[in-house]
């Protein structure tokens, strides 16, 4: 399942409950294994400093807000982008 999540995850504006919601899976289903994910190099957890504001990261918060809204990042919710391992996995 690693694979379809990053599958799904490349494919821009997807929320996490989207997400869960294609593969049959909780919502906290799909939060641990983002974390453990995370915890293994496929993924990064992005910050609000780190966004590069051009909405292409997995899960964006702000996806479809404007740049200046920031308060997805105040609620802690996060964005992730795959990381160079992660691609290899679906490229």
């Amino acid at each position: 399942m690693l694979k379809e999540i990053l599958i799904l995850m490349s494919q821009n504006n997807m929320t996490f409950k989207e997400i869960s919601h294609e593969l049959n899976i909780s919502y906290d289903d799909l939060i641990n294994r983002l974390e453990m994910m995370e915890h293994m190099g496929y993924i990064k957890a992005i910050n609000e400093e780190e966004c590069d504001r051009n909405f292409t990261c997995a899960c964006c918060p702000l996806a479809g807000n404007k740049c200046s809204d920031t308060k997805a990042f105040q609620e802690n919710q996060k964005a992730f982008k795959i990381t160079a391992k992660g691609r290899k996995i679906i490229d």
